[in-house]
């Protein structure tokens, strides 16, 4: 398979090393450039170890109560395979005018410490697939969002411009009453202005058919250099492989033919900069702990970085 990276990219493969490529000549002895070979492999091997093994270490200290998590960017590569290997995958004859790329995505983003404030300068940064990303962060803000509601609709009323909900104890997560009041009016209220929540398709799920051809829906990196994460069509069950022809809009109906169009207002606070997950959090002692969300990214990503060493 030939890769090649959309956009700016990361050491994806962070092992991957160009110091075990060998030239060969007649005064190369063949037995001596298998043992430096050899040599080499055993070498990356172990440096791979010993990285995991740090990463392991670090886990066991690094206290992450005191981090939040800010999103960097989306980025793809796409990979195009040999004729051959298509052509037995979809019992098609193929030429490289109509070879079928797919992409593999991965999100990238920071452990920020104290505040958010010095992420700039003091950060962690981590890789982790987008699919893995979205159902933790979505699960996240999707609490979050309930639990606003659920608070505004039990204490507030209509005129409250004035009043605030306090959240979270008492430590400065509250929500103001008048905008709370609009925001989950229009959430509750979705589908009867013709929207339906983008969230539905972060995990690949089929939409129609085009030409007696099944497509699906499913998350994919956009905006100006990976800085969105968007709803895209795509041509297979595993949404690997895009289809930039089309819109997604224009194969979401109800029963009656209704189109809908996609709302976007849950989805952006995973890759929204402005709105950034504070990992430290209160119970009702007021003791400091750190939010299952922000472990759940730190772990992911720590297995998502090990498997790419192997």
């Amino acid at each position: 398979m030939i890769s090649r990276v959309v956009s700016f990219t990361v050491v994806f493969l962070m092992a991957t090393s160009t110091s075990g490529l060998l030239s060969y000549n007649k005064s190369t002895n063949t037995t001596d450039v298998l043992s430096r070979t050899y040599l080499r492999k055993l070498d990356n091997r172990y440096e791979q170890k010993v990285q995991w093994k740090r990463q392991q270490q670090l886990k066991e200290v690094f206290d992450i109560s005191d981090y939040g998590i800010k999103f960097d960017k989306c980025q793809y590569i796409e990979i195009f395979p040999n004729d051959s290997d298509l052509a037995v995958s979809t019992g098609k004859v193929v030429t490289r005018e109509n070879t079928i790329s797919s992409i593999e995505q991965f999100v990238i983003f920071r452990f920020c410490r104290s505040g958010l404030d010095s992420c700039p300068n003091d950060y962690e940064k981590r890789i982790l697939d987008l699919n893995e990303y979205l159902h933790i962060t979505v699960r996240y803000r999707k609490d979050e969002q309930d639990n606003i509601c659920k608070l505004c609709d039990e204490h507030c009323e209509v005129g409250d411009a004035n009043r605030y909900l306090g959240v979270t104890s008492s430590h400065k997560n509250d929500v103001d009453c008048d905008s709370c009041i609009d925001e989950c009016k229009l959430i509750n209220t979705m589908k009867d202005h013709g929207y339906i929540d983008a969230i539905n398709f972060i995990t690949c799920l089929k939409i129609g058919d085009d030409k007696k051809e099944p497509i699906y829906a499913g998350p994919m990196c956009g905006g100006d250099q990976g800085s969105k994460i968007k709803i895209s069509v795509f041509q297979d069950e595993r949404c690997l492989l895009l289809d930039e022809s089309k819109s997604v809009e224009d194969y979401i109906t109800d029963e009656e033919g209704h189109a809908f169009k996609l709302s976007y207002n849950l989805l952006k606070r995973t890759h929204n900069n402005n709105q950034p997950i504070k990992c430290t959090t209160f119970d009702e002692k007021d003791t400091i702990g750190t939010k299952e969300v922000c472990t759940s990214l730190y772990d992911a990503s720590t297995r998502y970085e090990h498997s790419q060493l192997n």
